[in-house]
């Protein structure tokens, strides 16, 4: 395991060793303001068939937030992981760089931030995670307005899932991790620009939230993987409060994505989706919450108008049943209520349909005889203790019912998974 690690690249030194200088310099001059602590996460389960049987989660997150005078903070973290899975130890130890981010706020209205930090847009459709880059925001008349330029490629392939491309979902599906070649360690190369917008008081009980993403493909050219993948997004959510109780929310995204293959460039691909929500608390002395929520999203329909491809590959409107958003339509329920201070509980039921079927062809137990757009059910539960603020018990259970579709094959196995997670904090 050192010699492995031992060789990681020039750019992990180099890395390693800015990190360490800063650390030094923090160390020198706020070591009486520092904060610090550890995450140790922990998740036995079982998940059949696909999972095939047990598996075990593990990891430890190690962390520092320190104030760099009254308007600036550093915050650094390490995660290191080790799975067991299909029955065996998922090796080498997978360390990751986690949330590491400095921040300065020289006013109350603007905010800037470096380093690896959360990333998403509004609506939830076309990214989410850490990335590496700048960003800030600062407001105006009543709005806020972003910007930030990011990049993925020293992302963990495994965590980052950026799989617009053949080439990313080959190099992420069938080439294992090997800290003597850290190109099998780092995500796909790509270059993000966003732009957004927030406006809270757009009306009286109305609000709206705008973003603008593109992505540029920075891969290396593969005679055996030829091509670049680029993308733009454009999304729009829109937020009532139609009662004191209900809200209603609507998103919509177009994208168009260019693929340049032999060096000859294809013409634009427009694709879309939309999401749709309704939240009501009911007036019971419990807190808690019904909620229904509809995601559609276009797929494969010809020259002109392509599947939906998100830059976040691993968005998915499912938990047991997770494939990816492009040509599906999920409709789903849910019921969350704080039973009592130090637990929750929620329950919720997600019907999957598909627009075509070309697109969702990655299961080995469609039929491709059948052209039923229903794809089944699936059925989910949480549990939450959380008998104090530093340890937290979540146990979850769920199943997808391919028997409630006409897509899969007809002695298609319920597919269930159940697991107990354990967070600590120290």
């Amino acid at each position: 395991m050192k010699a492995r690690i031992s060789a990681i690249t020039a750019k992990g030194k180099a890395l390693g060793f800015a990190l360490g200088i800063t650390l030094g310099i923090l160390l020198a001059g706020n070591a009486a303001a520092f904060d610090f602590g550890i995450v140790a996460s922990t998740e036995p389960g079982y998940y059949s068939p696909e999972g095939e049987g047990f598996f075990f989660n593990n990891s430890l997150t190690p962390w520092l937030s320190a104030p760099l005078g009254s308007k600036a903070n550093l915050y650094l973290s390490l995660k290191a992981s080790l799975d067991y899975e299909k029955e065996e130890w998922d090796l080498p130890l997978l360390l990751e760089l986690g949330r590491t981010e400095f921040t300065y706020r020289p006013s109350s209205t603007v905010s800037l931030a470096l380093g690896r930090h959360a990333f998403g847009d509004s609506a939830g459709l076309i990214a989410s995670g850490l990335f590496d880059g700048l960003s800030g925001s600062f407001a105006i008349g009543g709005a806020r307005l972003g910007a930030g330029v990011y990049y993925t490629g020293l992302l963990y392939k495994g965590t980052s899932q950026i799989l617009l491309s053949d080439r990313d979902k080959i190099l992420f599906s069938q080439v294992p991790l090997d800290y003597n070649d850290m190109d099998t360690y780092f995500g796909s190369r790509r270059l993000v620009a966003a732009l957004s917008g927030e406006f809270p008081s757009l009306g009286a009980r109305s609000s709206l939230a705008l973003d603008l993403i593109a992505q540029f493909d920075l891969n290396e050219s593969d005679p055996a993987m030829p091509g670049t993948f680029h993308s733009q997004y454009l999304e729009a959510l829109y937020t009532v409060e139609a009662a004191p109780s209900v809200s209603l929310s609507l998103a919509l995204v177009g994208g168009l994505s260019e693929l340049k293959a032999d060096g000859a460039d294809t013409d634009p691909l427009f694709s879309y989706a939309l999401k749709g929500g309704l939240d009501w608390k009911p007036p019971t002395a419990l807190q808690d919450l019904f909620a229904l929520e509809l995601i559609y999203a276009s797929g494969d329909k010809d020259e002109s108008l392509g599947a939906f491809a998100p830059l976040s590959g691993g968005i998915s409107a499912g938990q047991i049943f997770a494939p990816g958003l492009a040509s599906l339509v999920s409709i789903k329920g849910a019921y969350s209520a704080r039973i009592q201070e130090t637990l929750s509980a929620e329950a919720a039921a997600v019907y999957f349909l598909r627009t075509d079927t070309s697109t969702f062809t990655g299961d080995a137990e469609l039929d491709p005889a059948k052209d039923s757009p229903a794809l089944g059910m699936e059925l989910l539960g949480c549990l939450i203790w959380a008998p104090d603020p530093d340890l937290r018990f979540t146990l979850n259970a769920g199943a997808f019912f391919p028997s409630l579709g006409g897509a899969f094959i007809d002695d298609a196995k319920i597919r269930f998974k159940t697991s107990l997670a354990l967070i600590i904090s120290l």
